[in-house]
């Protein structure tokens, strides 16, 4: 429906209710509609999203020339930001309390400069979501790959 059109009808739709009930007042119209709402939601719960993606640090250790972020043609480069580690834990456990099955550890810093890249994925993959990692893979080593994995990493992608 175009939104010209939708907003015919639905003015249609305010007109016949306000004929239907009286001279009903916008307030007392606007109430109605939000204990409408308030009555669909009971019936149809909103569920969350399938995938958190999480920018856990705007930090990254390269300077890659395609990069809008970090590359060496950016005039000033923004102080980096990490993401406080109780931030972290909210946001994946209120994800996965909504249904997400899957967290994505990716933006625009480099995620293994974390400094509980491990933990997350860990925490990530005991309250049932799918951990997946986004990385440059410099920080990459057999050692944390092994962590990584034994944390519950499900996916890597090294780009």
């Amino acid at each position: 429906m175009t939104d010209k059109l939708s907003r015919g009808v639905d003015a249609a739709a305010k007109r016949i209710a306000r004929a239907a009930l009286g001279a009903v007042s916008p307030p007392l119209l606007q109430k109605i509609q939000v204990a409408r709402a308030h009555a669909r939601y009971q019936r149809e719960p909103v569920t969350g999203p399938k995938r958190l993606l999480l920018e856990v640090t705007t930090a990254c250790n390269y300077r890659c020339l395609m990069c809008t972020d970090h590359g060496p043609l950016i005039p000033e480069s923004t102080p980096a930001k990490v993401m406080p580690w109780d931030t972290v834990e909210r946001l994946l456990r209120d994800a996965a309390a909504m249904g997400a099955e899957q967290a994505w550890f990716a933006g625009r810093g480099e995620p293994l400069l974390y400094p509980e890249a491990v933990a997350m994925v860990s925490l990530a993959s005991s309250l049932g979501l799918q951990a997946a990692i986004t990385t440059n893979g410099s920080k990459l080593t057999e050692a944390l790959a092994q962590e990584l994995c034994e944390a519950g990493l499900s996916l890597e992608a090294v780009s």
